[in-house]
């Protein structure tokens, strides 16, 4: 679905100077771009959300940006926060600096910073698989 709109608009407008897509509509519009290079010969590819394909293809030159909200620090902050709760500290308590709400800040990942932004600090280790069964 996604190449069939990215299509549509580079048959229908020319000289577009950015396609702006989620990560899949991102992922996609490579390929379909390049049916369409001569009319659009300075599009960029941008996209609203990063994964790891789209990590691959900034790497390679191919999308020009996507921001990132760092998962992995979240999950990070997330863990500290519940043991937190569990050790009876309380969230926005200003005495022990525990924040009612943190989260990182949402940064744009280009092929000039890629280097700042390792895939497993993006994703988590390559091949990881969640395990969602524990028997105590």
């Amino acid at each position: 679905m996604q190449r069939n709109l990215i299509s549509y608009i580079l048959k229908r407008y020319k000289r577009i100077d950015y396609l702006v897509g989620n990560a899949v509509a991102a992922d996609a519009a490579v390929d379909v771009l390049k049916e369409y290079r001569a009319d659009h010969p300075t599009a960029k590819i941008v996209s609203t959300y990063i994964i790891p394909d789209v990590y691959e293809k900034i790497s390679q030159g191919k999308i020009a940006a996507a921001p990132t909200d760092l998962t992995v620090d979240q999950g990070r902050m997330s863990v500290d926060m519940m043991i937190r709760i569990l050790n009876g500290e309380k969230p926005g308590d200003k005495a022990s600096k525990f924040p009612f709400r943190s989260g990182p800040v949402i940064q744009v990942v280009t092929l000039k910073n890629l280097a700042d932004f390792t895939y497993g600090r993006l994703f988590g280790p390559k091949g990881f698989s969640p395990i969602f069964k524990y028997e105590p």
